[in-house]
């Protein structure tokens, strides 16, 4: 399924190129009238002779009619009047350029991360085993501050592993290096047993089902919006993940198609913060079961611990940093910052 943006660019740049035509054409015309008018005044002007061009009173004495409307026929006057209409048009041509050399000069910049490039290999199979080696990492923007200081997790295939712990603690940072929209500084990640800078990074996100917690809808349908995230996905597979998610009422009701994803390793951002508690618990359900029945390796981050306790794993974070992990019992048990995390909830 082609995204509609890669459709509909020809269309729009066909729009503007015909814009850009009658735009100029107009104005053109306008200028080339308003010469007309000025080279037959000119022709027909006589010394203290008064004469109308529809609502224009042009005058050459001293004198004019009471309440008669002025122009001007001096040529310096004139020229000045275009060149302040030029003018304007020079601003907006001025304004463009600059926003157009900024827009270029970011689009154009080569990504270290290139979603499009062939380079890096892929795996003919993918079990989901994930290993995260002492990784360090800061956000570019932010060198000097560092997010990750020696982060160390493993994550067996088909297992279900839970992030928790404060804000800034690294949670989702682990998802955008899963991920690869950025490169740790130091340490590895692995994908069973194999360093994901290595894959080819457009195979690698085909293999990654990424629901965040505020989706981002792009102009087109539903189906090409969440299709996107499957090239190719049919109907059928659209139509089964929406039952898969309790929404094939909601979808067959009011809108036309649903979506539909596949993914070896699914990755949960607090994917149902921005939901009721009735709500949650149901997309919560069908969460469980699709995870149970394909036992695919996912990775959930949640701040609400309710949401998690079912996890095979639970990992605590603080500073960057896996401070304690095991199951929801077993972290219980232990006394330590989990169980002042759950005890805060209740």
């Amino acid at each position: 399924m082609k995204p509609s943006a890669d459709l509909n660019l020809p269309t729009a740049m066909c729009r503007n190129w015909a814009i850009a035509f009658v735009t100029g054409f107009a104005k053109g015309l306008i200028i080339m009238i308003f010469g007309a008018i000025f080279e037959c005044g000119a022709c027909e002007l006589r010394p203290g002779a008064i004469f109308e061009f529809g609502m224009w009173r042009v005058r050459t004495s001293d004198a004019a009619l009471p309440g008669a409307p002025e122009a001007s026929s001096d040529p310096h006057e004139c020229a000045g009047s275009l060149d302040l209409s030029g003018s304007d048009a020079a601003t907006d041509a001025s304004k463009a350029s600059a926003a157009a050399a900024a827009y270029f000069k970011r689009v154009d910049r080569p990504s270290l991360l290139d979603p499009t490039s062939d380079k890096g290999g892929t795996l003919p199979s993918v079990t989901g085993a994930i290993e995260v080696v002492d990784v360090v990492f800061a956000y570019p923007t932010r060198p000097d501050f560092t997010i990750c200081h020696g982060y160390s997790l493993s994550i067996g295939a088909g297992q279900t592993v839970a992030l928790c712990g404060p804000p800034g603690s690294g949670k989702s940072t682990l998802v955008a290096l899963l991920e690869r929209f950025y490169d740790p500084q130091g340490g590895a990640i692995t994908l069973d047993g194999v360093d994901i800078r290595t894959l080819n990074l457009r195979w690698l996100r085909s293999q990654l089902g990424l629901v965040g917690q505020e989706p981002v809808l792009f102009e087109g349908t539903v189906a090409e919006n969440i299709g996107y995230g499957k090239e190719g996905a049919s109907q059928d597979e659209i139509e089964e993940a929406a039952r898969a998610a309790n929404a094939h009422g909601f979808v067959m009701d009011s809108l036309p198609d649903g979506y539909a994803t596949q993914p070896a390793v699914l990755l949960l951002d607090e994917a149902t913060s921005a939901l009721d508690n009735e709500s949650e618990r149901v997309v919560q359900a069908a969460l469980d079961s699709i995870v149970s029945q394909h036992k695919r390796t996912t990775v959930t981050i949640a701040h609400r611990l309710s949401t998690i306790k079912n996890a095979d794993k639970i990992a605590v974070l603080r500073k960057g940093a896996v401070i304690e992990q095991g199951t929801h019992e077993e972290l219980l048990e232990l006394g330590g910052t989990y169980l002042a995390l759950w005890e805060a909830q209740q």
